[in-house]
């Protein structure tokens, strides 16, 4: 198509406005290997060189995911632990076959807030490090601010009984074994949070920690 103006003819080439999504930066802090985060537009990691995981119980056992819904409570992390802090950028993703994040129990935060320990029946921890493991630790009584595009962990009030550490990946399997014997003097909770007077084969809460009684 054309115009005439002031004397002359001005032609026009068509062309198609596309719209472009800038890629998520995602930061990895020294000594890390793992940091939470969510974003407002859904994400693509399957080129990338991290990995996102969800998580799927109160034990802290995650599964991976690759295209991720929008404002979705990610643990995204490397391969290894950094010695400096790392940015990658993640592509947006404009599919809409995302993997399945319906059990996820972790709460994407898009802007800054103060959360509180407990809320609506639940228990929240924020992932954090200490003593050399990554991990879920408990919010303090008095609440904590969680900067924008991060997560925290949401499990029932009932779960969380006497649980102030949450173990991520690897750690949420190696969970400490030792015999009933051992507890005698201990208080012990089921994963429901109940108090159990003798405890049978499996998974229990003792002083804070996950323990395997075999």
């Amino acid at each position: 198509p054309s115009r005439f103006s002031n004397g002359q003819w001005f032609g026009f080439q068509n062309f198609t406005l596309t719209r472009y999504d800038a890629p998520a930066s995602i930061t990895i802090k020294a000594g890390r290997q793992y940091t939470a985060f969510s974003y407002d537009k859904a994400l693509d990691f399957s080129g990338s060189e991290l990995t996102a995981q969800i998580v799927t119980s109160a034990m802290g056992t995650s599964e991976t995911v690759t295209k991720v819904p929008a404002n979705t409570g990610i643990i995204v992390g490397l391969a290894e632990a950094t010695t400096e802090a790392t940015t990658i950028s993640v592509p947006v993703y404009s599919g809409s076959d995302f993997d399945d994040v319906s059990n996820n129990m972790l709460v994407a935060v898009l802007e800054a807030t103060t959360i509180q320990q407990t809320a609506d029946g639940k228990t929240n921890y924020v992932f954090g490090k200490s003593g050399g493991k990554e991990q879920f630790f408990k919010v303090r009584a008095a609440g904590m601010e969680v900067p924008a595009n991060n997560a925290y962990l949401a499990i029932s009030d009932a779960e969380a009984k006497g649980l102030d550490v949450i173990g991520f990946g690897e750690d949420a399997t190696g969970i400490n074994a030792i015999k009933n014997a051992d507890m005698q003097n201990d208080d012990v909770y089921n994963l429901q949070g109940q108090k159990v007077n003798r405890a049978q084969k499996g998974v229990y809460i003792v002083n804070g920690k996950k323990i395997v009684i075999k």
